[in-house]
């Protein structure tokens, strides 16, 4: 456990001690509950297990050693030690003799007999037993534990942090659940800009109109940009400005209006066809036909129907509302017309 408080255990009282918390149980006696590291932990382990340890050292000092040969050694030399010294307890047992002894004969056998006739014949004390058990080997007890030293683990590979190394536990503040986020229809603009309204995709590039992803570096450029959508709407403004109030565009405004520029440099012709165009449907205006035809542009029915060619940049998209592309037809020599449906404005 951390120190601190215990987060109200049921049936337990809590008293801090210094650094530690004390947990007393309503009904038992106290326990307490102390932080101790690794290295601490297992020095109390180690300690444990060096008692242990120890009980059964004791327990082998007195019991002789199955490792070393001892039990069996001494069981088998102590039987062959017994065999030779009751050999040498019966009469006519010679040193030299088979260690296969047979009983005692009775009194007044011939065996006796002969046997008490050979042992008269022999002098002096007999000699020495000889000793069959080695002692050293009978004495050997099994070998002791090591304890347990050192505080790094049970082997090298076992090592616990060095106390600089460890790192410390950072607290966090709990998680607070929240209401489940409901997901919602996106809010949709009503007046979306041309980049959002349209994704750019690869079938308006097609279709030549102005303001696409791969044009935005020309058509996003300001009124001294050539072929920008700011230049063409600041001819569009230049017409209305020489159309005047009666809202009739001549020749002769029509060619007011393209020479009044904001630079030295003349509009190119998609330009030109564009703001034109896009005077015709944002003004209600009536444009000369002379001025129409330079611009490829002509009147069918209530449209106004512009013709572009190869390598012309068309309506920017943001007049999309009022403008249609109608079709491209291919002229048999790598080249094509590209053609557009303008609308009054509403």
């Amino acid at each position: 456990m951390t120190d601190g408080t215990n987060n109200g255990i049921d049936g337990y009282s809590q008293t801090r001690v210094g650094d530690h918390t004390i947990l007393t149980p309503k009904d038992k006696k106290a326990s307490v509950y102390q932080k101790v590291t690794p290295r601490e932990q297992y020095a109390v382990a180690r300690d444990v297990a060096n008692r242990a340890i120890n009980e059964i050292n004791a327990i082998r000092s007195d019991r002789p050693s199955s490792f070393t040969g001892g039990i069996n050694d001494s069981n088998i030399a102590s039987r062959m030690q017994a065999s030779e010294t009751y050999g040498d307890t019966l009469a006519g047992s010679s040193r030299e003799a088979s260690p296969v002894f047979a009983p005692r004969p009775g009194p007044g056998s011939i065996v006796g007999a002969i046997g008490s006739i050979t042992k008269g014949l022999r002098a002096g004390p007999p000699p020495p037993s000889r000793n069959l058990i080695d002692a050293d080997r009978v004495r050997a007890t099994a070998p002791q534990i090591s304890e347990i030293r050192g505080d790094w683990g049970y082997g090298p590979s076992i090592r616990y942090p060095e106390p600089d190394t460890i790192n410390p536990v950072v607290e966090t503040d709990p998680v607070v659940e929240t209401d489940p986020v409901v997901e919602t229809d996106p809010v949709v603009d009503p007046n979306p800009s041309y980049k959002e309204k349209n994704d750019y995709n690869a079938l308006l590039r097609n279709e030549g109109w102005a303001g696409t992803h791969w044009d935005s570096p020309r058509d996003d450029a300001d009124i001294y940009g050539t072929g920008s959508f700011a230049r063409t709407n600041w001819l569009t403004d230049q017409f209305k400005t020489a159309a005047g109030d009666d809202n009739n565009l001549s020749y002769d405004e029509y060619v007011q209006g393209i020479t009044t520029r904001p630079d030295k440099y003349a509009y190119n012709p998609y330009t030109m066809a564009n703001a034109l165009a896009n005077y015709w449907a944002t003004s209600g205006a009536t444009i000369d036909d002379r001025a129409l035809s330079d611009r490829n542009l002509f009147l069918q029915g209530d449209n106004l129907v512009q013709k572009l060619g190869t390598g012309d940049v068309g309506p920017n998209l943001a007049l999309s509302d009022y403008v249609t592309f109608d079709r491209r037809i291919d002229d048999g020599d790598d080249d094509y017309f590209t053609y557009y449906n303008w609308s009054r404005k509403q």
